[in-house]
């Protein structure tokens, strides 16, 4: 689907990181075979195989079986890195400067 705007076509699955190469990489990792993580996810293998090579995109319910059948997280998957938080100092720990 491609939503346009201002003149400009934008297209959504552009925000989503690429998570084939991610996908292959923990599903070797697991030391899985195509046939086995399909299964054990409920996926054909050639799906899995279009899913990994980017010929496909998942969709949020596949990314977290997924996720759970190679033991990571969805934020994992598409690349996801927590902001960096503000560190809170109370008043009364404040070292003087």
């Amino acid at each position: 689907m491609t939503i346009q705007s201002d003149n400009e076509a934008v297209d959504p699955a552009d925000d989503v990181p690429a998570v084939a190469p991610q996908l292959r990489a923990l599903r070797k990792r697991s030391n899985m075979t195509l046939e086995r993580a399909a299964q054990r996810v409920g996926l054909s293998p050639a799906h899995l195989s279009r899913l990994e090579t980017g010929q496909r995109t998942p969709s949020l319910p596949m990314l977290l079986a997924l996720a759970r059948t190679y033991g990571t997280t969805v934020s994992d998957l598409l690349g996801e890195v927590p902001p960096e938080r503000d560190p809170i100092v109370r008043a009364d720990r404040m070292e003087p400067q």
